[in-house]
């Protein structure tokens, strides 16, 4: 008997050796094998669409703050053309442009 040259009575029993071996993985294995691989699939798809709605959130949720700062930016810019006015009306002439009145 040669190593690279199996006699036909080994290579009967290494055929019915893995057909058996085939048999029980096909009908124990392969059903647990690929019922893991599809779960595992139908929960990247679900993740995947959860990230995608949580991005949309995201995205207005920014949207939402930017329009919150231009109002705030639109009300600090108000309050302070404001309080220049006031400072104006009371203040009329600038405080360092001013004479010392106690001057001789």
């Amino acid at each position: 008997m040669s190593l690279l040259i199996p006699d036909i009575g080994l290579l009967f029993w290494m055929t019915l050796s893995f057909g058996i071996v085939f048999f029980i993985l096909a009908k124990f294995a392969f059903p647990v094998i690929t019922g893991a691989i599809e779960n595992r699939s139908n929960y990247i798809l679900h993740s995947l669409e959860a990230a995608r709605e949580a991005e949309e959130r995201l995205a207005g949720i920014n949207r939402e703050a930017e329009q919150i700062r231009e109002k705030a930016n639109k009300e600090y810019n108000s309050m302070v053309a404001e309080a220049v006015e006031v400072k104006n009306r009371l203040l009329p002439t600038p405080v360092s442009r001013q004479k010392p009145k106690f001057a001789k």
